[in-house]
C-alpha cells in the first residue's frame, strides 16, 4: 500500500505547511486540509462566528451543506490513511482525528512543538505510537511502516497471533470477502472492499 499521511493539525499552526511540503518533497502523499479540493472549510461559510455562537446556530450549521462537505473530505482523508501525525500546536479538532485514529488501529504520532515542551502534559499521549522532535523522524516512520501498518494476519481463520507477514510473503491477490479462502491469508483492511492476499507457507 502506497503511504498516506493525515496530518492533523490547526489553522493557526504555521508549522503545518513545512510538514506537508517535506513529506511531499520525499514522494509521501499525504493530506493537507489547508489547499487540498474539498477541504479548506472555515465557519464563516456557514455563517458562524467560531469564538463565540449559541447552540441552535451551531447545530443548525453542521446541518449546512458545506459543513457536510467540509467534514466528509476531512473523515473521508482520515479513514483512507495509512499513518495520523498530529503537529502541535493544534485543538479539539485535530485531537478527535488522532483519537479516532488510534482506535482504528492506524499508526499514529506526534510531532512536539519546536521547544519540546508540552504544557500542559498530557497523560493520554501514552497511546499514541511515538512522540517526534523533528521531521527527518517523521519521514523515516512513515518510510518504515508503511509496507505493513494497516494488515491484519490471520492463520486458519482464527484471530491475529500477533506475528508479522513481510510484503515478499505474498504471494497472489485474492479478491474474495466474507469467506475463508485458505489457511494463511492476509487482510488489507484499508482497501474498499476489503483486499485478501495468499500468503507462502
Amino acid at each position: 500500500m502506497t503511504p498516506y499521511v493525515y496530518v492533523a493539525s490547526s489553522w493557526r499552526c504555521e508549522r503545518h505547511p513545512e510538514v506537508v511540503k517535506a513529506l511531499r518533497a520525499v514522494g509521501i502523499d499525504c493530506y493537507d486540509f489547508k489547499h487540498d479540493e474539498g477541504a479548506q472549510f472555515h465557519w464563516s461559510e456557514v455563517g458562524v462566528n467560531s469564538e463565540v455562537e449559541n447552540v441552535a446556530d451551531y447545530r443548525a450549521a453542521l446541518g449546512m451543506d458545506r459543513a457536510i462537505a467540509g467534514f466528509n473530505s476531512d473523515f473521508n482523508a482520515l479513514k483512507r490513511a495509512s499513518h495520523c501525525l498530529l503537529v502541535l500546536p493544534c485543538g479539539r479538532s485535530a485531537h478527535l482525528e488522532l483519537g479516532w485514529a488510534v482506535g482504528a488501529g492506524t499508526p499514529t504520532a506526534i510531532l512536539l512543538e519546536p521547544n519540546l515542551l508540552v504544557t500542559p502534559p498530557e497523560l493520554m499521549y501514552k497511546m499514541v505510537d511515538h512522540l517526534f522532535t523533528g521531521l527527518p523522524q517523521v519521514v523515516d516512520w512513515v518510510a518504515t511502516t508503511h509496507s505493513a501498518s494497516q494488515t491484519e494476519v490471520l492463520f486458519d481463520g482464527g484471530p491475529w497471533d500477533g506475528k508479522t507477514v513481510g510484503v515478499d510473503q505474498v504471494v497472489a491477490p485474492v479478491f474474495a470477502v466474507g469467506h475463508q479462502i485458505g489457511n494463511h491469508y492476509w487482510l488489507d483492511t484499508k482497501s474498499e472492499p476489503p483486499t485478501y492476499f495468499w500468503i507462502a507457507p
